[in-house]
């Protein structure tokens, strides 16, 4: 890819085609307004040198294969890394960014270019689909996800994977992102990844198949490696509203995971949400009034002894992330 024929106002780049190769029919246009500016210049001056693996799910650092330079079609080179991995795995930031591109071009298939830290630009490629909410002026943070693996463009018929490049400012010098991406998403991150796929109204239900099965694998890995504990905070995200699949509807009272740790002492409707959930797969008599009492405790402490939880009496990150992952599965 190259960034090329840029316009300049007032020294600010507002205009911009992306060219792979350099035919129009493969060109993928951003425009840099002064509103998307004005959010890029909020963005870190630094580059954060040690990525985290885009793909969230199921490629760990030593799995990435160094695919820079290697010979394409049409007499190119490579010019980034190719992230194996399954169609519909989720794809998540590893910085925070400025969303400067969304759309479909011949060899990339369904993209998303951003603005990062550092004045770079990152480029992901051959999605199967965009995120909902990944729209152009989205102002995202580290671990949101912006997609799903793909085959699109070039790729269709070959292996799903992410095709993922740096570049630095608007020169025509991409930068190997390999010797970049040094670390994975943490148990928390994906926990919140997670999250985000079931509020974005999904209706494919692979998708939330891919979370039971592949997600909670590596959470519980997490688990042991991190030493994650239900001491751990969980950052705030959105309310889930109704989600659907093909087969069921999925109401929010079931698949929400409360922003913060709960135990004994603590009121609210959090509290009542873990209640029913217990109730509904506990085939308890709950009485669900919001009060984190001892009869909560004691539910709680009975849900994980059964599902081979440390034993707390205490609904953190873990034990959620349990729960979400037995509803899901009923």
């Amino acid at each position: 890819m190259r960034i090329s024929n840029l316009f300049f106002i007032g020294g600010s780049v507002v205009f911009g085609i992306l060219l792979l190769p350099t035919t129009p029919v493969h060109a993928a246009y951003y425009y840099l307004t002064p509103a998307l500016h004005a959010k890029m210049d909020k963005l870190a001056t630094t580059a954060v040198t040690e990525l985290k693996i885009p793909v969230m799910f199921g490629v760990t650092v030593s799995d990435l294969k160094d695919t820079w330079s290697q010979a394409r079609s049409g007499g190119r080179t490579h010019e980034g890394i190719d992230i194996i991995a399954p169609t519909g795995t989720p794809v998540a930031s590893p910085t925070e960014a400025v969303v400067l591109g969304v759309g479909f071009q011949g060899y990339g298939g369904n993209y998303v270019f951003t603005a990062n830290p550092g004045d770079e630009k990152y480029y992901y490629a051959h999605l199967d689909s965009v995120a909902p909410t990944i729209k152009v002026g989205s102002t995202i943070k580290a671990g949101d996800i912006i997609g799903y693996v793909g085959s699109t463009g070039n790729g269709e018929g070959g292996k799903a994977h992410l095709h993922f490049g740096i570049y630095k400012n608007v020169t025509t010098a991409p930068i190997n992102p390999f010797t970049r991406l040094k670390q994975e998403f943490t148990f928390v991150e994906r926990t919140n990844g997670a999250k985000q796929i079931i509020a974005s109204a999904v209706k494919d239900s692979t998708i939330l198949k891919k979370i039971q099965q592949e997600y909670v694998a590596q959470a519980k890995e997490a688990v042991v490696a991190e030493k994650v504990s239900d001491t751990t905070e969980i950052p705030p995200k959105p309310v889930v509203t109704e989600q659907k699949t093909e087969s069921k509807t999925i109401p929010s009272t079931t698949t929400t995971i409360p922003n913060r740790i709960l135990k004994a002492g603590l009121k609210g409707a959090d509290v009542k949400l873990l209640q029913t959930n217990l109730n509904t797969l506990l085939k308890l008599n709950l009485k669900a009034d919001g009060v984190y009492g001892k009869s909560t405790v004691d539910a709680v402490k009975r849900f994980q002894k059964d599902t081979n939880l440390i034993v707390t009496g205490i609904a953190g990150a873990v034990t959620q992330a349990k729960i979400i992952e037995l509803l899901l599965a009923q």
